[in-house]
């Protein structure tokens, strides 16, 4: 497959294919996968490219490439991921991936030989299996974390406490980007884990309102204790924010496990359902016959015609019959 396929029912098919063209005369990729995300509040079309093992690419240097071109394309949302790292997310068993990089979103594959992910719905279990495990994992990490924040709390050492708050919060935010956005980001800023994970959760992404004052002082703080704590020095830290920060790092916890438990459905149930496009789970989509409204009036036409000329043969054929019946 070296053509891009997309569905004739894809209500932006000319513009998504030029679109990934254009992409695709950028990017070294092996193969592209087109999917939808709705964060809650809109839904948009997403791009996935994995690059070729081979190539020299990284990842960093073509977003930056490829920024200016996005903002031309708002209802777009376009991942590159390296090739190793995809294989390494779907053998652990990465939500994101099993959701929106399977044979049943493929729409274009540099050859014939390029890797893709159709598992049987044996195959799946065992692999959404490894996706829990993993999770269940992270979520011990970051009890661990948070196991003495009660204390800290009692003791009022505020500064000790609001860093806790601040590490539970990036490690719950590490934990949703990992299965909602295909990668975990290592920034230490809130604000930019948010930007991160916002085009696959509304919630996630405005936990923090940067422009509502008691969230951005909340903010601060929280920032301020992280890097006193990091850098071995005392800073008075208001008690009012504690409660504040752990109802924020509550609400997170819960709405990640409901997404994550969402999203384990999401991928169950779309292997569990017949290939609908494709007669054979992992045919190569096919290409649609006819592209071209023109090609489509012509043979329009063209039917036509035949019609009119069996109509026309069928009456001389009764009329010779009458002839000789005569």
């Amino acid at each position: 497959m070296e053509q891009i396929i997309i569905p004739q029912n894809h209500p932006h098919h000319s513009e998504i294919k030029s679109l990934i063209g254009i992409l695709l005369s950028i990017i070294d990729a092996d193969s592209v996968y087109v999917s939808s995300v709705n964060n809650g509040q809109q839904t948009k079309t997403l791009i996935c490219l994995i690059l070729k093992k081979e190539t020299s690419e990284k990842t960093d240097e073509l977003y930056g490439i490829i920024k200016e071109l996005l903002e031309h394309y708002p209802r777009y949302i376009c991942k590159i991921f390296d090739a190793e790292r995809t294989a390494y997310s779907f053998r652990k068993g990465n939500l994101f991936f099993i959701c929106h990089c399977s044979v049943r979103e493929l729409v274009y594959r540099a050859t014939p030989s390029s890797p893709i992910f159709n598992p049987t719905v044996t195959e799946i279990d065992q692999v959404v299996q490894k996706a829990k495990k993993h999770h269940i994992k992270e979520c011990e990490q970051i009890h661990a974390v948070s196991r003495d924040l009660a204390m800290f709390i009692r003791n009022g050492n505020h500064l000790q406490a609001a860093y806790i708050l601040h590490e539970t919060i990036w490690e719950l935010y590490h934990c949703a980007s990992w299965f909602l956005a295909g990668i975990s980001i290592s920034s230490k800023s809130i604000i930019q884990q948010q930007s991160h994970i916002s085009d696959y959760s509304c919630l996630l992404g405005t936990l923090f309102e940067i422009y509502d004052e008691d969230d951005a002082n909340l903010l601060q703080e929280l920032n301020s204790a992280c890097d006193a704590v990091c850098q071995n020095f005392d800073i008075p830290i208001s008690r009012g924010i504690i409660p504040n920060a752990t109802a924020k790092a509550e609400f997170l916890k819960q709405e990640i496990k409901r997404l994550f438990e969402e999203n384990m459905q999401i991928c169950k149930d779309k292997f569990s359902q017949p290939m609908i496009n494709n007669e054979r789970a992992g045919e190569e989509p096919k290409e649609p016959a006819y592209e071209d409204e023109s090609i489509i009036q012509i043979l329009i036409t063209i039917s036509d015609r035949l019609l009119e000329c069996l109509k026309m043969l069928n009456e001389m054929f009764l009329d010779n019959q009458k002839e000789n019946a005569i």
